[in-house]
């Protein structure tokens, strides 16, 4: 049944139905910028809310992670 175009019961739109393989989960990492070179990062949660230098030798800047602020919310088991 996966990769079928159907209707959305709810407002009739066309759309694919995925296949597990194709959904992407929430990761504990998060995504921020540093504030001096304006370079993508990303920090694991035991960096949250800590000082660190931007891992860019030329930047090297000291900057604070941010804290996070969700909580993961754990994904049931599939029933087949």
């Amino acid at each position: 049944m996966y990769h079928v175009v159907t209707d959305c019961p709810e407002c009739s739109k066309e759309f694919m139905i995925p296949a597990p393989e194709d959904i992407k989960l929430p990761t504990d990492e998060i995504k921020f910028v540093c504030p001096t070179c304006k370079r993508k990062l990303s920090a694991t949660p035991e960096q949250f809310g800590t000082e660190m230098p931007c891992p860019f030798t030329d930047c090297q800047i000291i900057l604070q992670v941010p804290d996070g602020g969700f909580t993961p919310i754990p994904v049931p088991p599939r029933e087949d």
